[in-house]
């Protein structure tokens, strides 16, 4: 348990010991998300809850950017214009 608290702490210093802000953003989105969705959410937001707090720790992490979002909406969005013409 010491070692493990002395991880989380070396990471708040500019040391190569701790863990990065990435991956202590993303913990604490996921951590989170887990309290709010067991605590705070009911059956018909839990989807959007868990959707949201979980695509910020994507975020934290670099998995997916907001260029990447941006292109997938307009992709989208371009394939429902196509449907509805033909």
């Amino acid at each position: 348990m010491k070692k493990i608290l002395k991880f989380f702490l070396s990471s708040f210093d500019n040391y190569t010991k701790g863990s990065s802000g990435r991956k202590l953003s993303a913990f604490a989105a996921v951590s989170t998300a887990v309290f709010l969705a067991y605590k705070h959410t009911d059956v018909t937001n839990l989807n959007s809850v868990l959707i949201t707090l979980l695509v910020f720790a994507l975020f934290c992490l670099g998995l997916v950017t907001a260029d990447q979002l941006i292109k997938f909406m307009n992709s989208k969005n371009k394939k429902d214009e196509n449907q509805d013409n033909i």
